[in-house]
């Protein structure tokens, strides 16, 4: 690991567990997880021929990199078991690493505590989601680990065409399909056949009007200033969940501004799980970004002992 750098962290869910029972538990996989060999270099990278790429810059095209399968490549990077090409060390360490959180921050949501409110707003902002199918996966909870992530998402290679993701840990190659993906976090074939967001068009600021009143602030689109109570609350409960976001908490992304706009009442429900999916995708091609859905991702790697992806059993990811 880069000299000054610590290595990354084991995250605590940061509410009790409200998803799945006791044989689900992860704690076997925690155990795992803690015994990982960090990432280091062994040999300069100016010894073999190869300079360091900054791509947090923004200087340098990668995007054809991740959907790209490395696979069938030999082994560019032969100082880290961790990581096949330069471009998963380069990304590590100049995108990932510097962050002071390089994971995005996961809440869980506690239904029956929001219940237990009777607020009219909260009330109806609890209800929507129900309508919407997102409060089983708003509602998880797991705890997760920092340098899992971090591998994961530098080392991801996405198959649009099969809709399959590929990617390393310790230098062990995992697989899942969407279909698998889905299942593992538990939703049901018809999420996946309902209307997909990221089709959509984005939002431009003046067609938020409507959730705006100057009653509640100063109205600015595109910012949760002068938002009306429901779509306030709405936005409180996403961003955490479903459609992470960390850095400026005022600012409304441009695919939190879709899911506002779904969760208008009498909308048909959208797929949730390909808006996962999607997103997932979309942070591995930015720079910007932390890396979001770690519980979920963590899940994956701990679901019935692996039943459900190709790769090493648990037990063998370990140093």
């Amino acid at each position: 690991m880069p000299q000054g750098q610590s290595r990354l962290r084991m995250k605590r869910a940061s509410a009790p567990r409200t998803h799945g029972d006791e044989d689900d538990s992860l704690d076997y996989l925690e155990h795992r997880i803690f015994r990982l060999t960090a990432p280091i270099h062994q040999v300069v990278a100016q010894y073999n021929g190869h300079r360091t790429v900054n791509y947090i810059k923004g200087k340098h095209k990668f995007e054809n990199l991740r959907f790209e399968d490395y696979g069938g490549y030999d082994k560019e990077q032969l100082g880290d078991f961790c990581f096949w090409m330069w471009f998963h060390a380069d990304w590590y360490e100049n995108v990932i690493m510097p962050k002071s959180n390089p994971t995005t921050e996961m809440n869980s949501n506690n239904w029956t505590y929001l219940d237990d409110l009777d607020m009219p707003v909260v009330t109806q902002a609890v209800n929507a989601c129900a309508r919407m199918n997102l409060q089983p996966i708003m509602s998880y909870n797991c705890h997760w680990n920092e340098e899992v992530i971090a591998q994961f998402y530098v080392t991801l290679y996405a198959n649009r065409g099969k809709k399959e993701f590929h990617w390393m840990l310790q230098g062990q190659r995992f697989s899942v399909t969407y279909n698998q993906f889905a299942t593992i976090l538990g939703f049901f074939a018809k999420d996946l056949k309902r209307p997909k967001t990221h089709d959509e068009n984005m939002l431009e600021d003046g067609e938020m009007h409507y959730m705006h009143d100057s009653a509640y602030g100063k109205v600015m689109f595109g910012i949760v200033f002068g938002l009306i109570p429901y779509y306030m609350m709405i936005n409180q409960l996403l961003r955490y969940t479903v459609s992470p976001k960390g850095g400026n908490s005022d600012k409304i992304s441009n695919m939190s501004r879709i899911l506002l706009a779904r969760m208008a009442p009498n909308l048909v429900e959208f797929s949730v799980f390909d808006f996962i999916w999607e997103e997932i995708i979309f942070t591995s091609i930015s720079s910007k970004k932390g890396c979001h859905y770690a519980p979920y991702l963590l899940h994956v790697h701990g679901s019935d002992r692996s039943e459900h992806f190709s790769g090493q059993e648990p037990s063998s990811l370990q140093a």
